[in-house]
């Protein structure tokens, strides 16, 4: 009985106080904003993610702890954070979803039971008394300033951390996911000026945004190194040697007139895409080009039908020939090579130069090109990604903490590193205007991409958040890759039918690679028409096939889904 009393006059003293701060607010939207608050009610969020071994539960409160006094600060939302061993993250989450889908579902079956009962009953002229329902109690946190929270009830689940394309379709599909358009233009838009676009377009489905992506960098650069000494030194302009094809006289120039590697290593063709399952050698490929419109088609052509494929093939076999192609990736001096990375990968060349928009113009004793801008891929996009559950207590309030991961350092550092002057410290010996951290403990162990923002908290122990420049520009440079969401997509109709391409595309690649140069060059026609003429380019190539699901068919079906212009 006291306890409800004094629970009733904390509820009394919280409304008066509320009152209070509405009829005093200023009449700008900052005031707005601060006076709401301090004027909605108290809520806890639950927060689910993976965490890994090594995390003992004394850290995970103390982390609970210190996101609380941040996002009870800034919301006046407490987080029940729920950190779960990897392996069994997605186990444990889709157990609760269920647990809460059986006891809603047998709530309703209730509800209508009791209905019923009513309705028979007044036609009996019998009045049905009906059960008061048991409310949840309402619990003080400990967070020593005596302020009540309610506790996470057993049908609420809020945010969580969804990892891989299959399962953000999984949980779309089945309702699952909240959408949080509203709130990416409104009380969570600061998100938007944090994560890169493409991610945020990707997260959609059926019309709506149901997932913030965590923001990290994507894709992988394809560089041409040309060697600065050797290019001057032979009168060579280096704006002409923008293709690996147009090296070759450069690259024979090299190898008959010096001791170095004349190419570092083989290649192939930069910019092709091969349309077998797991991306490896196929006679039916695509040339994905860097300043093709995004929206366009791909063709899927006959490998011996695209020039770009015959023309470095018939390069690299006349380069072998002559002994031009160095056997070791590692070596630091070469007239010419690609290298595929970033910009950690060019660093081993020498110091990399950058023009006033960051672009990379040389390393080293090497003139730089890119071939290939980054891809963002399926699997970048789809890597870790913040949803809200349709479960949510409020949608409005989670996307908030969302947007903390996504906007604000000190939150999202403690969420992946622990807690200052527990877990980790700023490094006295780093310079303040671009510090670095320690690690003080080791019993909290959180995967960088899956805490939020990678760009808004430090790379690891040691390394600033300058490091972070490169990455940036890494995505600004990005484009999307066509053929993202292009997944899963043999079943058990078509299978047989990818076997017999990987299978007669294994042995075309066996019979090309034992043809010289001049073979090569002389039979590039009929090695078209055998392809032609293949069972498998019969099958794959039908867009109208009936009998299975083709490759042509199936990528019509999802260009017209995902790409093509509405």
């Amino acid at each position: 009985m006291k306890r409800r009393i004094t629970c009733l006059l904390l509820c009394m003293v919280m409304v008066f106080s509320a009152f209070s701060l509405i009829s005093c607010s200023g009449d700008n939207d900052a005031d707005k904003e601060k006076d709401d608050v301090f004027t909605r009610n108290p809520m806890t969020l639950s927060l689910w993610l993976p965490t890994y071994e090594g995390t003992s539960q004394a850290s995970i409160t103390e982390v609970e702890a210190a996101l609380n006094k941040i996002s009870r600060a800034q919301y006046n939302t407490a987080i029940e954070l729920h950190l779960i061993q990897s392996d069994k993250y997605e186990d444990q989450v889709d157990a609760k979803l269920a647990e809460i889908n059986d006891i809603l579902t047998k709530t309703e079956a209730e509800k209508k039971a009791q209905k019923q009962a009513e309705r028979e009953a007044r036609k009996r002229g019998e009045v049905i008394t009906t059960a008061e329902t048991e409310t949840e109690e309402i619990v003080s946190a400990d967070f020593g300033d005596g302020v009540i929270f309610p506790s996470v009830s057993s049908t609420q689940f809020d945010i969580f951390l969804v990892r891989g394309y299959d399962k953000f379709m999984s949980y779309a599909t089945e309702s699952l996911l909240s959408a949080i358009d509203d709130e990416l233009n409104g009380s969570a838009k600061l998100i938007k000026s944090y994560v890169f676009p493409t991610f945020l377009e990707q997260a959609t489905l059926y019309g709506s945004t149901v997932a913030v992506p965590n923001n990290h960098p994507v894709g992988e650069y394809t560089y041409l190194l040309v060697n600065k000494e050797l290019c001057d030194s032979y009168y060579y302009d280096p704006n002409d040697l923008d293709s690996l094809v147009n090296c070759k006289e450069f690259i024979e120039d090299v190898g008959k007139t010096t001791k170095i590697t004349p190419l570092l290593g083989e290649v192939t063709t930069p910019g092709l895409r091969y349309w077998s399952a797991d991306g490896s050698y196929c006679t039916l490929a695509t040339m994905v080009l860097d300043d093709s419109d995004p929206t366009s088609k791909l063709n899927i052509r006959n490998i011996f039908g695209l020039k770009a494929y015959v023309n470095t093939t018939l390069m690299m076999k006349q380069l072998k020939e002559q002994g031009f192609i160095g056997n070791n990736p590692d070596e630091t001096k070469f007239g010419v090579g690609v290298v595929t990375g970033n910009t950690e990968d060019l660093a081993k060349y020498g110091e990399i130069v950058y023009d006033e928009d960051r672009n990379v113009t040389e390393v080293g004793n090497y003139y730089v090109k890119v071939l290939c801008r980054p891809r963002a891929t399926t699997e970048d996009v789809y890597e870790a990604m913040f949803a809200v559950s349709s479960y949510t207590k409020d949608n409005r309030r989670a996307m908030e903490i969302v947007q903390l991961l996504n906007t604000d350092t000190k939150f999202r550092t403690i969420l992946q590193y622990g807690v200052e002057g527990v877990h980790w410290q700023i490094d006295n010996e780093s310079s303040s205007a671009d510090p670095y951290i320690k690690i003080l403990r080791d019993d909290y162990k959180m995967k960088l991409v899956e805490t939020g923002n990678v760009f808004i908290t430090y790379p690891e122990a040691g390394v600033p958040m300058s490091y972070w420049a490169d990455g940036r520009k890494q995505n600004q440079d990005s484009l999307l890759d066509p053929m993202i969401r292009f997944t899963d997509y043999i079943n058990e109709d078509n299978k047989k039918y990818f076997d017999m391409l990987d299978e007669e595309s294994a042995a075309m690649l066996a019979k090309v690679n034992k043809m010289s140069a001049a073979e090569f060059e002389e039979n590039v026609n009929a090695l078209k028409e055998e392809v032609s003429k293949s069972e498998s380019y019969f099958w794959q190539t039908d867009a109208e096939q009936d009998e299975f699901d083709s490759l042509a068919k199936l990528y019509s079906e999802f260009y017209a889904e995902y790409i093509q212009p509405k």
